[in-house]
């Protein structure tokens, strides 16, 4: 059975390796940029599921997701996780997060709970 294929977008690179450490029971890659993000998809198979981060350098996670990766590729599984996700003060905006993302997780996160969040979805 082939391990399923993960892609982290995140600018820190101290995040994705951690990610990759954690979800090492899966085939995890990641990048750094949108720009990376793209060219890894289009030279590599889609992953199975991907952990975006709510903010990558000037970029924005979600509007990448939404609007360049949900149309060239259509939708694939993800999670965003974001230091700024679950604050009281954006109600609607969780909301509408939730909408778009299979997962909403807030960093710093509790690593076994991320761990079983991924495992549960891939059940």
């Amino acid at each position: 059975m082939t391990k399923k294929r993960i892609l982290v977008l995140d600018d820190e690179v101290s995040v994705c390796e951690s990610i990759a450490i954690i979800l090492s029971g899966y085939d995890v890659h990641y990048v750094l940029s949108t720009d990376a993000c793209l060219a890894q998809m289009e030279q590599n198979p889609l992953p199975d599921l991907m952990i975006i981060d709510y903010k990558i350098g000037l970029d924005d996670g979600i509007t990448f997701y939404t609007d360049t990766l949900v149309k060239k590729f259509g939708k694939i599984p993800a999670i965003l996780i974001s230091g700024y996700v679950g604050q009281k003060e954006q109600p609607d905006e969780d909301f509408r997060l939730a909408s778009i993302f299979i997962r909403l997780v807030q960093k710093p996160f509790d690593i076994f709970k991320f761990k079983s969040i991924v495992g549960d979805i891939f059940k």
